[in-house]
């Protein structure tokens, strides 16, 4: 992940930047909203939520899911 020289406050040179940005593999899960999410230390928690799925017409139909998935950014 791209971090700025030197961090808030730290007085390095804004313009030199250290690292990389990749891409990361796809979610395990589905997308979702209202899901929720706590931050161990270490992992990001994602539990629950609704899932938009394809309606009929005007009418969209969403699901609960009773999942959810751990980060860990390193």
């Amino acid at each position: 992940m791209g971090e700025e020289a030197g961090g808030a406050g730290g007085g390095g040179d804004a313009s030199e930047i250290v690292g990389e940005w990749r891409p990361m593999a796809a979610a395990p899960i589905a997308g979702r909203t209202s899901a929720a999410s706590a931050w161990t230390g270490r992992e990001l928690v994602i539990w629950g939520g609704i899932v938009p799925l394809s309606g009929a017409g005007s009418q969209t139909r969403i699901e609960s899911p009773a999942d959810g998935h751990r980060l860990d950014p390193s």
